[in-house]
């Protein structure tokens, strides 16, 4: 087994946004070269009160921590999660 480090971050290419219903919003992203995206929803940091984590705040050193964010994709159909390539 020979592994080759990829040391060049992929291109993130948005493609389109959509309101899907009152709760979800579905974006599609596209990456030039074979990888995973993963996304986190959060305020921006200008917004003064928030129930929800700003976008400064989001962190993954501690899962016991707020606005601790996943690095791996994890989800299921049954919640509705869609994966397609």
């Amino acid at each position: 087994n020979v592994w080759v480090r990829d040391a060049t971050a992929p291109t993130m290419i948005f493609r389109d946004a959509e309101s899907v219903d009152h709760e979800t919003l579905q974006v599609t992203l596209q990456l030039n070269e074979p990888g995973t995206l993963w996304c986190q929803a959060a305020e921006l940091s200008s917004v003064l009160t928030t129930p929800n984590c700003k976008e400064t705040q989001l962190q993954d050193s501690n899962a016991g921590n707020d606005c601790y964010f996943e690095t791996f994709i994890k989800g299921a159909t049954a919640d509705s999660t869609v994966f397609t390539t």
